[in-house]
């Protein structure tokens, strides 16, 4: 029985660690931030059964239905939340902000930053992140490294800026519209491992923005599935 129970406790950890590993996707920032009856049977020949025995099989085919309602559970918010997250949102051109101060200044920043991505070289951004966001998206280029991948954002197009709304007096977010050239080689062998070397992908982002007296700071950035 503590075997069985053991089995369902590792299945459990295992599917909670799979389904939320964060995955990076191409193009700057990423995250997403990309496309988871047992019990004791007597025999019937008059055996005596210790009691002790029989209250712990008891104990241990409740705790095996705890454990099974738990993953049950988990298994249920796990396809809801991916079911939330990658449902397709729609892809919009030709749309803008009201404030064309900060529409421009979201423009050039963006253009900036993927820019840098794209040469494998953030450090030259390094002024327009957060602290937290720029080791994170650094760690992404470090890993991509490591394994001799490269990936490559060419021929940017904005089409489009919407859903800009205040989160904080400092902080707001807006949503990206954009088009680009977007794929993964291998360093060594120069074959495309994903995405392609031709033609342009639409994309939709949401960026979080702080607000200094000195300019914007990318905090966070949400990818969306498109259609």
């Amino acid at each position: 029985m503590r075997k069985k129970q053991k089995i369902f406790i590792t299945a459990l950890i295992a599917l909670i660690c799979v389904a939320f590993i964060p995955h990076a996707h191409a193009t700057a920032g990423g995250f997403h931030g990309g496309g988871f009856g047992i019990g004791f049977h007597g025999s019937g020949s008059g055996h005596v059964y210790n009691s002790n025995y029989s209250s712990s099989s008891t104990n241990g085919s409740m705790l095996t239905k705890i454990i099974l309602a738990i993953v049950f559970v988990s298994i249920t918010a796990i396809l809801a939340t991916f079911a939330i997250v990658k449902s397709p949102k729609e892809y919009c051109q030709g749309i803008d902000i009201d404030d064309s101060e900060i529409s421009d200044k979201i423009k050039r920043q963006f253009l900036d930053i993927q820019n840098a991505w794209n040469v494998q070289d953030i450090s030259r951004a390094s002024n327009l992140y957060s602290e937290r966001l720029y080791k994170k998206h650094n760690q992404i280029l470090l890993q991509y490294s490591d394994k001799r991948i490269v990936n490559y954002t060419k021929n940017i197009e904005i089409e489009g800026l919407s859903h800009h709304r205040w989160k904080q007096t400092n902080k707001f977010e807006v949503d990206i519209y954009f088009k680009a050239i977007d794929y993964v080689i291998d360093k060594d062998t120069q074959q495309i491992l994903k995405g392609s070397s031709n033609s342009q992908q639409r994309f939709r982002q949401r960026w979080t923005f702080i607000v200094q007296e000195d300019g914007l700071l990318v905090d966070k950035i949400k990818e969306f599935r498109v259609y």
